[in-house]
């Protein structure tokens, strides 16, 4: 069945493990803990989206790597937020 609607994912297609970004957020945001890492496997230890269809529909594709990325958007909410 068609939908008006469609979800896109919007990333890098470079496959990120969840502690690479854990230490691009700690750096920006200046967090001095250490992540804590549970006895189970998490359920995501990589993470890569595929961009292809927002390349297709949106002609969308990235033009910042995932780091300056991060940073960009702390920068913002930093400014929004106060």
């Amino acid at each position: 069945k068609k939908t008006k609607h469609r979800a896109f994912n919007i990333g890098h297609n470079v496959a990120t493990s969840t502690l690479d970004i854990f230490k691009v957020l700690k750096q920006e945001l200046n967090y001095k803990k250490e992540p804590i890492f549970g006895p189970e496997v998490p359920e995501v230890i990589n993470i890569r989206l595929d961009y292809s269809l927002a390349k297709k529909e949106l002609l969308w594709k990235p033009k910042v790597k995932l780091e300056e990325g991060i940073k960009k958007t702390v920068e913002w909410l930093k400014k929004v937020e106060g």
